[in-house]
């Protein structure tokens, strides 16, 4: 049974093309672009060494355990991202509560305020 956050990667269109130009290179994310999931496998598969078929397999992997702490309610802590819980509002709805870490500089890793996302 695969996870919410498994399936919606799956839904995004993780494949070949999805972020990669017609040679096979990696499309380049810069500030008001989104980072694709084929991108993101290539760039995964790039730091790690491993194929791209594996990198995904990993994502995937991630991402599933992610949503299944989501879905119990857990606070997470990713190193090199921040932290975070899920909660619920009022009505119901799902909030996520994310704290992202401040790089070395004290900036936040965050787009410019004039890009809308």
């Amino acid at each position: 049974m695969k996870s919410l956050a498994a399936g919606a990667l799956f839904a995004a269109g993780l494949n070949r093309r999805n972020g990669m130009s017609d040679d096979d290179t990696p499309l380049p994310v810069g500030a008001g672009q989104k980072l694709r999931p084929g991108a993101f496998a290539e760039a995964v598969a790039t730091r790690s060494g491993m194929r791209r078929a594996d990198a995904r397999l990993a994502i995937e992997a991630v991402l599933g355990e992610l949503a299944e702490a989501f879905e119990r309610g857990e606070a997470f802590v990713l190193p090199g991202l921040g932290a975070g819980k899920i909660t619920r509002n009022k009505n119901g709805g799902l909030v996520i509560k994310l704290r992202l870490k401040n790089d070395k500089n004290g900036e936040l890793p965050l787009a410019p305020p004039d890009v809308s996302g």
